[in-house]
């Protein structure tokens, strides 16, 4: 009898032995994850082409197309690059684009909730990123003595970093705003800088 009670739990702890081996596996394997939230919660959303359902959805570190769509509505898809034990939050609304969906978030206001979540997440996300590749920005705006210059912040460019925009009155001006940048201890040639946008003149 105890032979017998000794071979089953030789068996047990060769089991258990064998699920974390493959957990472990598992987990190195597919080391980060998505945050994975999209209205409305009838459309049906993809992970890779793997349908997947809102919450937490582990891949494995690298490029990953999330795609979201729903009869009614306009499709939505991005693109993501993950890195290693990285937790990345990807929000996608969609847009009506048919006369019976028109109304769709009046009419669905747990949607209409989850789609402004989203909105505020993806705006917090976008600001953090503009933080992180132009710390400068948390400095601005910035209007100089006698309003003879301002600076502020532009789009984004090519490379998703924030453009800073000068507006000045004279050369002399635009002297000071770049003196002003490197006094806050910023390198202005650095920047992408525009000068007098609406005149359409670019600088760096």
């Amino acid at each position: 009898m105890r032979k017998k009670f000794a071979g089953f739990s030789v068996i047990i702890v060769a089991l258990f032995l064998v699920i974390f081996i493959i957990n472990t596996s598992f987990s190195r394997k597919y080391s980060s994850r998505i945050e994975l939230d999209f209205s409305p919660l009838a459309a049906s959303a993809y992970v890779d082409g793997h349908r997947q359902k809102p919450g937490v959805v582990r891949v494995a570190p690298g490029k990953h197309t999330i795609s979201v769509r729903l009869d009614g509505f306009a499709d939505e898809q991005k693109v993501v690059s993950v890195k290693k034990t990285e937790t990345m939050y990807v929000g996608l609304s969609l847009l009506p684009n048919s006369p019976k969906t028109t109304n769709w978030y009046t009419a669905h206001p747990e949607d209409q909730r989850i789609a402004e979540r989203i909105s505020g997440r993806n705006t917090d996300s976008a600001v953090n990123k503009a933080l992180e590749l132009e710390p400068f920005i948390k400095e601005l705006p910035f209007i100089g003595p006698g309003f003879s210059y301002q600076v502020g912040v532009g789009a984004t460019n090519s490379n998703g970093r924030p453009t800073i925009v000068i507006h000045a009155q004279s050369d002399e001006a635009i002297a000071d705003a770049k003196q002003w940048i490197r006094s806050m201890g910023y390198n202005p040639d650095s920047m992408h800088i525009i000068i007098n946008p609406d005149q359409e003149i670019d600088t760096n």
